[in-house]
Parts: structure tokens; C-alpha cells; sequence
């Protein structure tokens, strides 16, 4: 049976979900009347109208007819710019997810087992190197808190794009943490640095997440964006040193109980990208949160991702960071679908059984992303180290409804296990027992 729900927990949740709305109208709304010059315009002509009309009141003869005109002057700009605020001039329309023709600098090509062949869907880049390195690596990152810009020709349509989305319900522009570089084995290996900076959701929804969609302009048809072209070049992914888009890192991690039952969370309908699948428990974005702990803003880059992924979890999972017994960094990989952003996945070790996880529901602030969690969840790890390709080692409920984070995360701990005796060693103790 489930606990009962603590009264003053649900209604603080309440508020903060009250809050979360009013920022969520108050950031769409700062977005719409950015670069607006004309809406600017027309606030500084009413305000002149205004000044106009004292003067007049103070018996100045050129004052009412100064405070007429920038009355009416100031509502000839506002008015069209209010419209256009309310009536989108573009439409989204959907298109093909493009398919990688050729992975960078010895990466290779993953598909989603059951993803459609011809699409880009399902797919994503890995590096085996990179992947084995790692675990063990000495990198740090570096974070700098100046925000990458958007390019103009995707900035101002930003309001747009989206308030003309489906998708739009829900969000919020919440900060986040950008990827600069392109990671490299040699960087995990030789103890170099990655370079982290500021972005934030409405920057990553307005570029990497319109992959499959292209921008028209209602007016005459043209295209003024096409959401593959922002990261893809004759076939090949654009290095993310040189990428426009906000490429957020996204990081996931397999948790396991103390029993050696997983831990999966079903997305609900407000999930941006994979509503109706399953994934990791401790599934999302690093955000402004994990980097408060990063000293003279440097910090090594395992411990930054294995702190992302831990939030995540207890966010999501509604356990308590001393619940957590360790987590491991397990892969890198560029997921097509999602502009081809770069995703950590990791595993994690609970403190807890699968019966003391029982009952537990989805956080109330979670619920809008979040449909319910499953605390006992079978994945044969025997079998996963002979075929981590596959999905033959998951539970027959879960097959049909994986997502990508949920694959690769599962992907990387059986190669994780084949090709490190020690890892395999360490990872024994989330045997079902």
C-alpha cells in the first residue's frame, strides 16, 4: 500500500508549481519582445504621450497635442506587435529525422533495436575509445557563466517557434549546462579539459530539439529553418566546437536496488522527447544546480556527471542522496534525434531494496513529465555482457516501450562489463539475489 501523502509536502508542491507556471508565462512572454525594437518603440512613445499630457495640465498649449500624438503613435506600434506576439507568422512542419551518413573521428553508429532502418530516429554516435576511457579519467571541466547565443536567424523567432509547438505546455526556461567541446579519448587520457558554459531550454527547444521539424514562413512558403541542417553537413555531424544549437548535456543513470532490481520511470505526456517510454530513473539535463560545488570553476568531469546524474535521481525517484551507494560513469554518446546533443550515461547502486522502493510514487512536482515509476524491473546481466546490442536482457513488459537513454545506458554497462574484469567484478553486487 502506498504511504499516505504528507498534507503540507503537497501543498508546498502546489506553490511551487504555482510558481513554476508564473515563470513559465513570464519567461515566454520576456522571449517574445526580445529584438523587438518597434514594441521597445511604442512603450517610449506612450511614456512621451504621457509627459506630454502633464504639460498640457500645466496650462502648456503644445502638451495636449504632443500627449495625442504619442498616444496614438505609440498604439499604430503596439498593436501589430501585439498581434504578431498572439498569431505566429511561421508554421513547424514536420520532417524526416535525417540519418548520420558517417561518424566523426572514429565514432561509429548505433541503432535503437526496433527503429526504423532509413530514419535517424533511433540513432546515435558512439566513440568504443572514449567509452573505455572514461570511467578512469582525469579530465576536469572548466565552466564559464557567459551564455552562448543563438544565431539571430533562430533568436528572433524563438517566440514563435515556440508557442507554434505542440510541445509548448509545460515549459520553462530554466538554465543549463552547454558542452563546448567535442570530447576525445585523449582529453579523458591525458587529464585534459572540457569547456562548459551556459544555455538555457528555450535555446536548446528552439535549436537542438527541432530536428525533424523545418521553420516556414506562413506569408510565402519559404524555408527559414530546417532543424537537420543545424547540426548535420553533407551527412556528417558538425563538431560542437563550431555548433550553433545550445547542445545541453543530457545525462541518465541506471539505477539498480540493493536487490539487484532496476529502477525505470514511465515519461509521462509532457515529456519533451520521450513521452510513453521508459528510461532511466535518473533521466534529464545538468543545470546550474551541479555546478555549485566546482572550485575556482573547475571541477574532475566524472565527479561533475556522477553529481548530475545523482540529482536527477533523487529528483525523480523520490529517494534521498543517502539512499545513493555509488554511481560509475559508463558512456558518451551524440543522440541524432535530439540535434545530436551530447549524452552521459552512467549506473548506480542503491542502498535500498526493491520492497522498501515499493509504494514510493512520482514527486508531485514531477508529475507533469512524469507518468510512474517502477521500482522491479528484471535485466539479466549475464546475459547483457554476452549481448549488450540487444535488448534480450531486459524484461519482456519493458521491451517495446525503451527509450534511447534507457538503451544506451543499458548498452554501455554490458560493454562496460565485457571488456573490464574488474568493472564486472564491482558490478556483481547488483545481481538479483
Amino acid at each position: 500500500m502506498s504511504p499516505e501523502p504528507d498534507p503540507q509536502a503537497r501543498e508546498t508542491s502546489r506553490l511551487w508549481l504555482l510558481a513554476l507556471g508564473l515563470r513559465r508565462g513570464w519567461d515566454l512572454r520576456r522571449t517574445g519582445v526580445q529584438r523587438r525594437a518597434t514594441y521597445y518603440g511604442a512603450i517610449a512613445g506612450l511614456l512621451l504621450s504621457v509627459l506630454g499630457l502633464l504639460a498640457g495640465t500645466a496650462s502648456l498649449s503644445w502638451g495636449y497635442s504632443l500627449g495625442v500624438a504619442g498616444v496614438l503613435l505609440s498604439v499604430a506600434l503596439m498593436v501589430p506587435e501585439w498581434i504578431r506576439l498572439h498569431r505566429s507568422t511561421i508554421a513547424l512542419v514536420p520532417a524526416a529525422v535525417p540519418k548520420v551518413r558517417t561518424a566523426p573521428a572514429g565514432g561509429a553508429l548505433v541503432r535503437l533495436p526496433g527503429s526504423v532502418a532509413e530514419s535517424g530516429k533511433g540513432l546515435a554516435v558512439v566513440w568504443d575509445d572514449i567509452d573505455e576511457a572514461l570511467p578512469t579519467s582525469t579530465a576536469i571541466c572548466r565552466w564559464r557563466s557567459q551564455q552562448t547565443k543563438l544565431p539571430h536567424r533562430i533568436s528572433r523567432l524563438a517566440h514563435e517557434i515556440i508557442v507554434s509547438s505542440p510541445r509548448r505546455e509545460g515549459l520553462f526556461n530554466g538554465a543549463l549546462v552547454r558542452q563546448d567541446d567535442d570530447l576525445t579519448a585523449e582529453t579523458l587520457t591525458a587529464g585534459g579539459t572540457l569547456n562548459l558554459s551556459r544555455t538555457d531550454y528555450f535555446s536548446l527547444f528552439c535549436s537542438n530539439y527541432l530536428t525533424g521539424r523545418r521553420v516556414l514562413d506562413r506569408r510565402t512558403g519559404s524555408e527559414l529553418v530546417d532543424g537537420a541542417k543545424l547540426f548535420l553537413r553533407d551527412g556528417e555531424l558538425i563538431p560542437l566546437a563550431v555548433s550553433s544549437q545550445a547542445n545541453a548535456i543530457g545525462v541518465s543513470t541506471l539505477a539498480f536496488s540493493a536487490d539487484g532490481r532496476l529502477v525505470l520511470a514511465l515519461q509521462g505526456p509532457g515529456s519533451a522527447s520521450e513521452a510513453g517510454l521508459y528510461a532511466p530513473a535518473g533521466s534529464g539535463s545538468a543545470d546550474l544546480r551541479d555546478i555549485r560545488r566546482f572550485s575556482n570553476g573547475e571541477r574532475a568531469l566524472v565527479d561533475f556527471l556522477a553529481g548530475a546524474m545523482q540529482r536527477e535521481l533523487v529528483e525523480e525517484s523520490n529517494i534521498r542522496y543517502r539512499d545513493i551507494a555509488w554511481t560509475e560513469i559508463l558512456g558518451y554518446f551524440r543522440w541524432v534525434k535530439e540535434g545530436a546533443k551530447p549524452e552521459y550515461v552512467g549506473v548506480t547502486l542503491l542502498k535500498l531494496t526493491s520492497d522498501e522502493l515499493a509504494g514510493r510514487d512520482v514527486r508531485f512536482v514531477e508529475t507533469p513529465f512524469l507518468q510512474s515509476l517502477e521500482f522491479d524491473g528484471e535485466l539479466d546481466l549475464i546475459e547483457l555482457r554476452k549481448n549488450p546490442e540487444s535488448l534480450s536482457a531486459l524484461e519482456d513488459r519493458f521491451r517495446g516501450h525503451v527509450s534511447m537513454p534507457l538503451f544506451m545506458s543499458i548498452r554501455a554497462l554490458g560493454r562496460a562489463m565485457g571488456r573490464d574484469d574488474e568493472m564486472a567484478r564491482r558490478l556483481a553486487d547488483i545481481a538479483p539475489r
